[in-house]
């Protein structure tokens, strides 16, 4: 998996948490896998680390051996974002439980916010401008995704070339190509 050369900062939901814990093979874990080979920085909040802790009976383990985990896998744990932050984004969310999260990750200055929460959260997708919010599918696509096309870097080459020599043969198109970059 392709990852960027500076970690992107991502901000993780319990939903994300939980789902990796409880299968490692699945998207979420392969992110929790990431952040602790230290391929991408992730980042949760105490709250996130209480509403995981809350729901040990869906893992199926010790609330101990849990907690344990997940502050191996993310490390530090950041503070509860202050009232006021939640204030203003309780204005956005549909449900205003979920407004500590959406202020942790811009507290927190995060590239994304990685949810499960279709009915909360991924719905604000095209209103939250400082951070993408994004499922652990849409996250690894982004991961994987080419940097660079070297097709459409070619194809770059030969329009530049076809503005100044516009009496191009299109039917001769590779011998106004320049390979010698590819």
């Amino acid at each position: 998996m392709k990852v960027p050369k500076k970690p992107l900062k991502v901000f993780f939901n319990a939903s994300v948490v939980i789902a990796g814990i409880i299968s490692p093979s699945g998207g979420s874990g392969k992110l929790l896998e990431l952040v602790t080979n230290k391929q991408i920085e992730g980042a949760i909040s105490e709250l996130i680390l209480d509403e995981v802790l809350r729901h040990t009976d869906k893992i199926g383990r010790s609330q101990y051996a849990i907690e344990k985990k997940v502050r191996t896998i993310f490390s530090p744990i950041f503070p509860t974002p202050s009232l006021a932050l939640v204030n203003i984004w309780k204005k956005l969310v549909i449900d205003i439980g979920d407004a500590h999260v959406l202020a942790s990750a811009y507290s927190i200055k995060c590239n994304f916010l990685v949810t499960l929460d279709r009915k909360h959260l991924l719905i604000l997708q095209e209103k939250v401008r400082k951070f993408k919010i994004v499922t652990p599918k849409q996250l690894i696509l982004y991961l994987n995704a080419p940097k660079k096309s070297e097709i459409l870097s070619l194809a770059g080459k030969f329009h530049k070339y076809y503005l100044k020599n516009k009496k191009i043969n299109i039917n001769k198109i590779r011998d106004y190509i320049d390979y010698s970059e590819a």
